[in-house]
C-alpha cells in the first residue's frame, strides 16, 4: 500500500485490480467452516 498515506480513504476494488494485473495478489476456493470473529469491540 506504498503511496497510500495513512487514514486516507480510497475505494479498495481499483486497488485490488491493480494488484491483479501485476499479478500482486490472487486467490484460493476454501470449502471449510467460516467463523464470524465480529468487532474489535465485541472481542474484548
Amino acid at each position: 500500500f506504498d503511496g497510500i498515506a495513512p487514514g486516507e480513504v480510497m475505494r479498495i476494488g481499483p486497488l485490488m485490480r491493480t494488484f491483479i494485473e501485476q499479478g500482486r495478489i490472487g486467490g484460493e476456493i476454501y470449502t471449510g467452516p467460516w467463523v464470524n470473529v465480529g468487532t474489535v469491540e465485541q472481542l474484548e
